[in-house]
Formats: C-alpha cells, sequence, structure tokens
C-alpha cells in the first residue's frame, strides 16, 4: 500500500510540473494550426495551394506573409513569378530572363488577373487563395522560394516599354 501510494505521490508531483501552453509559450502544432488564409499570413506561415484555375490551368502558389510566389505548370513550367513590396517579378527560369514590373502601375488597367480577379495588391492574391482555402497547406518547401532568384537578369517594365 505504502508502494502504490508512493508511486501515486510521484505521478501527481511530475504531473503539476509540466509546463501549461500559455500565449507566450504555444507548441509547435498550435502555432502552426490557422482558420484562414489571412491568419496564416499574419502567423508567417508558408502555405502551399495548389488549384486548377477557372481557365483550367493547374496553378501552384506560396505564400508566407506578404509574399506570394507563382509557380508555372504544364507549358509554362519554367515561368514564376514573385509579389514582393509591390512588385511583381516575372521570369524564365529556363532562359534566367524576366521582368520587374511596378503592381502599381501595372494593376491601373486590371490587365493584371488571377482567374477573373484584378490583382492590385497581395490582398488580392490573398482573397482569392481564400476562396480556395481547402486546397492550400503548410508547406516546408520554404527554403530560397521566397526569395528573388540571383542568377536572373530582370528588366524593369519601364525600359521594356520604350
Amino acid at each position: 500500500m505504502k508502494r502504490i501510494s508512493l508511486i501515486l505521490i510521484t505521478i501527481l508531483l511530475l504531473s503539476a510540473c509540466q509546463k501549461k501552453p500559455t500565449e507566450n509559450n504555444l507548441s509547435q502544432s498550435d502555432t502552426n494550426v490557422f482558420t484562414s488564409i489571412q491568419d496564416a499570413v499574419n502567423k508567417q506561415l508558408v502555405l502551399k495551394c495548389e488549384y486548377t484555375d477557372s481557365d483550367g490551368q493547374k496553378t501552384i502558389t506560396y505564400i508566407k506573409g506578404q509574399v506570394v510566389r507563382l509557380k508555372g505548370t504544364g507549358e509554362e513550367a519554367n515561368v514564376d513569378g514573385l509579389m514582393k513590396d509591390n512588385k511583381f517579378y516575372l521570369w524564365d527560369g529556363t532562359k534566367k530572363e524576366g521582368m520587374e514590373i511596378d503592381m502599381s502601375k501595372w494593376a491601373e488597367d486590371g490587365s493584371l488577373k488571377m482567374g477573373e480577379r484584378p490583382i492590385k495588391s497581395v490582398a488580392d492574391v490573398i482573397a482569392v487563395l481564400q476562396e480556395k482555402k481547402d486546397s492550400c497547406s503548410l508547406s516546408p518547401e520554404s527554403a530560397g522560394l521566397l526569395e528573388l532568384p540571383s542568377d536572373v537578369k530582370f528588366i524593369q517594365t519601364t525600359d521594356f516599354l520604350k
């Protein structure tokens, strides 16, 4: 009987010493849960969203914070895009050439779109991805995907249009 009492006391002491989760002490799995795309953006989680757009094209999008990476599929497998700091960078990974587009100027005519929705900022991309939230999941593939490639020469669209 003494032995059982000693075991119970030890178990109670050990369970009392365990850390309780608090706002400042969330477990890794708690911080990786997101309720919306905006929630994931606020938590700086890397999401990968794969879906078929309204034109029937498979689209792969990565997002972390205010940075969005678009990866080409099918015939455009070598074409990539990155939205960062109110600029849209579009490049061909094979040719190592691309363009830098000032989104505020380019989006004025509404020609920059994801499906039917005009894209004028990262907030517009977040809205599109929210509609497709079920196709998004946490992604471990963040290394380098959300940075501009150093081996690609970018031309500014103002230079391109001259």
